[in-house]
């Protein structure tokens, strides 16, 4: 199935939260608590744009944005090109990553906060690094 198949199959709630979100702050995670996947992210097309519009997003075209965070892993995002920069959607996500990590110095151990299960788990973490791609 295309990002557009699933997203059309997709409930109707959660794309009216995801459009709401983007109008409001140009860009939507899949680290937002939406349950949007990193996946139809990646394979995002104009197709589904237009399909965001139908259903009331009101802003321009959407380009996808990703960091790798080393002890946390890849965060995705997917932001209006006209409406916020670049940069500015990296440090969305890098603030969605780094608000979920928090480093123990004493330890040197990342505390990584699973929303869902509502744990924390340490997990070593040496010197955190950061890989964009876009």
């Amino acid at each position: 199935m295309s990002t557009l198949d699933h997203l059309t199959n997709w409930d109707i709630e959660l794309v009216k939260k995801v459009v709401d979100h983007l109008n409001e702050f140009g860009i939507v995670s899949d680290e937002d608590g939406y349950g949007f996947p990193s996946t139809w992210i990646e394979r995002w097309s104009d197709a589904c744009t237009d399909y965001l519009k139908i259903h009331g997003y009101k802003g321009g075209p959407l380009s996808d944005i990703g960091e790798f965070f080393s002890g946390y892993g890849a965060v995705y995002g997917l932001y209006n090109t006209t409406g916020i920069s670049y940069k500015s959607a990296g440090e969305y996500i890098t603030k969605l990553a780094t608000s979920n990590m928090q480093v123990n110095r004493t330890t040197n151990t990342v505390a990584l906060f699973a929303k869902k299960q509502r744990k924390y788990a340490a997990v070593p973490c040496g010197v955190i690094t950061v890989r964009s791609w876009h």
